[in-house]
């Protein structure tokens, strides 16, 4: 039969509850599509913007961005294409959201910041004196960062309306964040642009000290650090040429990195995971590969070849990607 991919007939869209109350003879035809595994979602209108960034605070507040000032949302029955105030149309790159939490990030090009919260349906811009191209968002406890080209890093504090310039140290581009457990010293991992044919990397206490990982050659991606992920016994990184390397969560050595076969070349932007067995990370021509916790593996995708950049899920069996040419998959399982 396949999965539920939404209802048909009568008042009744998208895949929510449907209940409506029938003055005459009504047809209602509940929708199941053979796909199965990562399905594209059906989005508001001909789009075709390229699309940067997803995230949600819960399975009925999933936000993706992307350029023109995209800016899609899924309330638990149907995307809807928001409006920024004035007509504002920056690149989107990044989304960012704790769960559940009450607001959802966005950043990009020439500084452009918002926040969306739970309920509304427009972004509001945070005030923001820098105009460097944003490329990703680190979440702490009190307060937001928003890091990219050139090492730039800015601080948005808990309550705050604009942003603050904070010093990570570093001017290498910043393509990637994640946040630690709250049991290290560590606050973030960053990573980015390479230098001399290594990927850039560096942990982060959100104030004066900094530790420069992947020193060994052993232990590092040549190439550009596009994606970084903090789980509860290993830390990620993946990049260009499929490279992934990971190291244990106990913390600081800098040279404990180790390479892991992802089981493709392709350049991979994004990386997502449950638990620590079991993590997906996507990139260009469509790939998808997923850890099992022994191993990658290539997933089947049969929805287009179009590069993959952001990917976010509320569970294993909720599990967004998305990418280039107005690409949304959803993960049915």
């Amino acid at each position: 039969m396949g999965a539920f991919s939404g209802w048909s007939g009568g008042t009744c869209t998208g895949v929510g509850s449907c209940s409506f109350t029938a003055a005459l003879d009504t047809q209602v035809q509940a929708v199941f599509a053979n796909c199965r595994g990562w399905c594209k979602d059906p989005l508001p209108g001909q789009l075709t913007a390229n699309l940067y960034g997803v995230a949600g605070t819960d399975v009925s507040n999933v936000v993706v961005v992307g350029e023109g000032g995209t800016v899609l949302k899924w309330d638990g029955t149907t995307w809807n294409k928001l409006t920024l105030q004035g007509g504002a149309q920056p690149n989107f790159r990044a989304a960012a959201a704790k769960s559940g939490g009450t607001s959802v990030y966005l950043a990009g090009d020439a500084g452009a910041i918002y926040q969306l919260d739970s309920g509304s349906t427009t972004p509001t811009k945070i005030a923001n004196t820098s105009t460097a191209n944003l490329r990703a968002i680190g979440l702490a406890v009190t307060s937001t960062y928003f890091v990219g080209e050139n090492g730039t890093t800015l601080n948005l504090a808990s309550g705050a309306t604009a942003v603050t310039v904070k010093d990570a140290k570093t001017t290498n581009s910043l393509y990637a964040m994640a946040t630690t457990p709250a049991s290290t010293k560590e606050l973030f991992y960053m990573g980015g642009a390479a230098t001399a044919g290594k990927g850039f990397a560096q942990t982060w206490d959100g104030g004066k000290n900094v530790t420069l990982q992947m020193n060994s050659a052993g232990s590092m991606i040549a190439g550009n650090i596009n994606a970084l992920l903090c789980g509860t016994a290993f830390y990620y990184a993946a990049g260009d040429g499929g490279a992934i390397v990971r190291r244990s969560s106990a913390g600081g050595n800098d040279n404990a990195w180790q390479t892991a076969a992802s089981g493709t070349t392709q350049n991979l932007r994004a990386m997502w995971a449950s638990s620590d067995s079991s993590i997906d990370a996507v990139g260009d021509s469509g790939t998808i590969t997923h850890f099992n916790g022994s191993s990658w593996t290539v997933s089947t995708n049969n929805n287009g070849t179009a590069n993959l950049r952001a990917i976010w899920g509320s569970g294993p069996f909720n599990i967004y990607a998305v990418g280039d040419n107005g690409t949304v998959l959803h993960y049915l399982p």
